[in-house]
């Protein structure tokens, strides 16, 4: 494909997924709040599967112990 034929295709940016917007304004908050929190993450398998295999990680993690528990996934990793 030629350059001029690529730039003057249309093309639309994905949408941010709703609970990631979501999830984006209780951070913002000046004191999220960690139930809410959990609630909205634990809607998306991908995001849930993501922050439990983090949280798991020996950088977060160095005792080894493993975290099944959404909420202390969280609580481990923190709001930043």
């Amino acid at each position: 494909m030629e350059l001029n034929a690529l730039l003057a295709t249309p093309f639309v940016l994905p949408s941010i997924p709703k609970v990631v917007a979501l999830l984006l304004n209780e951070l913002a908050l000046s004191e999220p709040d960690l139930k809410k929190i959990t609630q909205l993450i634990s809607t998306d398998p991908a995001l849930t599967t993501r922050l439990l295999q983090l949280a798991n990680s020996v950088t977060y993690n160095p005792a080894g112990k493993i975290i099944s528990d959404l909420e202390t996934a969280v609580h481990r990793l923190g709001f930043d």
